[in-house]
């Protein structure tokens, strides 16, 4: 199980929100990785829309995660052809 971390939006001049997320095994603590969010912001978004934007960005980390954990399930493995 992992747990994503943020930290808080930072606006930009760009019309940019930003953050950084942390993702992390809830169960070790181990930080698997960090990387920036950012989201482009137009005059008439929500609340609701932006918190949908970053879901949409960190959609795939669940998959990331499950691919460095099957990963680590091979470290020390010698290959064999």
């Amino acid at each position: 199980m992992f747990v994503i971390e943020f930290t808080p939006f930072e606006a930009n001049n760009n019309a940019q929100l930003t953050t950084i997320a942390t993702v992390k095994n809830s169960d070790t603590g181990e930080i698997y990785w960090t990387e920036p969010v950012i989201v482009d912001v137009t005059a008439d978004m929500t609340p609701e829309q932006i918190k949908d934007i970053v879901k949409q960005k960190t959609s795939g980390f669940t998959a990331r995660v499950e691919a460095i954990e099957l990963a680590k399930t091979f470290e020390g493995v010698i290959p064999q052809i």
